[in-house]
């Protein structure tokens, strides 16, 4: 076992005794804890210049208007607001002319512990973790517990220091399940987006880099996204719709197969063609040919619906204009035509 002292965190070397005999038991568990460093309530300077800590920094806003940058993002200042600055971002606060900012501010720390348990040793590393969160958060109701962990955090019990503890996991847990839920609506709504322009533009020459960029993802993160609400990676996706609608083409239109690919946005017909066939499991010949009858009534029916100018009742109006003739001759002029259409529409309907 290799155990080493770095920076004030005890590491060791855990393949020693993570891949062991099985008749040795080993236990692995992961803890991720977050402790408060500091607490203050009070004014802001009217411009506070750009800094960088590698700790975490949750702002809630009592007074005042400004603006805040965090990273690249700039955000207002507004009372209410709650903003969270992880490690390693800068921060910078302006307020504006003639306002004073006032803010709570806790400033905290994570670490992630890794327990490993032999049968006779427990060996431990603890690492920073960074919080998932950055910028203006969505949760509503976080300033009162701000304000009461900014009170309670110069008190020297223990009970009440452990308390405050307890009240600042709890804390950051809303934060973080608040921020997964926005982000996962987000990103729902991200995905629909791409999808329909996709179904919109599936003719044009589309990437998976061009379609994370309209989602607003990286394109590994976009595909990770894509693939866990739809089940396919985004360009499955865009080849199922691709295929579909040149069924409809090879179908509904006498197109070669080359012009029908560049249709559907392949740009090669033999890719095309090995796409489709990969897809259906016959090549778009076969596809054709299989639904010759289907085809050849789509074209029928637009042939006839092209032609058909004769009214429909035009032969019933035939027969009925003999009839009356014959019954004029037979029996004298009189009203028949209410009989005559009943009987003209029981016969020809």
């Amino acid at each position: 076992m290799i155990i080493v002292i770095k920076k004030g965190l005890l590491m060791f070397n855990a393949s020693d005794s993570i891949c062991r005999t099985s008749k040795e038991r080993t236990d692995q568990s992961v803890t991720i804890s977050f402790v408060l460093l500091s607490a203050y309530k009070g004014p802001l300077p009217s411009h506070f210049d750009t800094q960088t800590s590698n700790t975490h920094l949750l702002l809630l806003v009592e007074s005042g208007k400004g603006s805040i940058c965090i990273g690249e993002q700039e955000y207002r200042l507004f009372p209410g607001r709650c903003f969270l600055k992880p490690p390693g971002m800068t921060i910078q606060t302006v307020a504006d002319e003639g306002e004073v900012v006032t803010v709570s501010e806790l400033e905290f720390n994570g670490y992630k512990v890794t327990s490993v348990r032999e049968v006779e040793n427990v060996h431990v590393v603890q690492e920073p973790f960074c919080l998932p969160v950055s910028g203006e958060l969505n949760e509503s109701e976080l300033g009162q517990a701000i304000r009461n962990l900014c009170e309670r955090h110069e008190n020297q019990i223990d009970r009440e220091r452990f308390s405050s503890h307890c009240q600042l996991l709890s804390l950051v847990e809303r934060i973080w399940e608040a921020n997964e839920r926005w982000r996962g609506n987000e990103n729902l709504k991200a995905v629909e987006h791409t999808i329909r322009l996709m179904e919109q533009d599936y003719f044009k020459p589309l990437s998976r880099e061009m379609l994370s960029k309209e989602a607003g993802m990286s394109p590994s993160h976009y595909s990770t996204v894509f693939r866990k609400v739809t089940g396919k990676s985004p360009m499955e996706y865009l080849a199922e719709i691709r295929i579909e609608k040149a069924k409809d083409k090879l179908l509904t239109s006498n197109a070669r197969i080359r012009d029908i690919a560049l249709g559907v946005g392949y740009a090669s017909e033999f890719y095309f063609s090995n796409k489709f066939k990969k897809m259906t499991g016959i090549s778009p010949r076969e596809f054709i040919s299989q639904n010759l009858g289907k085809k050849l009534l789509v074209s029928h029916t637009e042939a006839f619906s092209m032609t058909q100018t004769v009214p429909s009742r035009v032969i019933g109006l035939f027969v009925e204009d003999h009839l009356k003739v014959f019954w004029d001759q037979a029996f004298g002029p009189i009203r028949f035509w209410r009989i005559s259409t009943t009987l003209s529409g029981i016969i020809f309907a």
